[in-house]
């Protein structure tokens, strides 16, 4: 097996690798080819499951029915509620707020998973 530290780590700028042909028939390669092929295709698996995990790292917790919510924005900031419903046309959730008796509708935008 070859040695992996001659690999550019992922997110190096790529500008400082020769550009490797990736769609020609690995008989017609010579070793070094066919060696340069499976290190830029490593480098590019790599890349891109970093970037994936980066993206899920990112993402905000999902919120179902029946979940604990926090208001983060407009009136009603800083209050907790439980989620009734949800109107995904409109981007907003039906809200059981703590301290207030009728549900309300408040937008997606304005709670977060607590």
């Amino acid at each position: 097996m070859s040695d992996e530290s001659s690999l550019p780590k992922p997110g190096a700028d790529m500008t400082e690798l020769k550009p490797v042909e990736l769609t020609n028939d690995l008989v017609e390669m010579s070793a070094e080819e066919r060696e340069a092929r499976r290190k830029a295709l490593k480098h590019m698996l790599t890349s891109n499951e970093q970037r994936q995990q980066a993206a899920l790292r990112k993402r905000q917790p999902s919120m179902t029915l029946g979940d604990r919510i926090a208001i983060v924005d407009g009136e009603l900031h800083g209050k907790q509620a439980k989620i009734l419903d949800a109107d995904f046309i409109h981007s907003r959730a039906l809200l059981k707020i703590d301290e207030i008796a009728v549900p309300q509708w408040l937008p997606f935008k304005n709670i977060v998973s607590t």
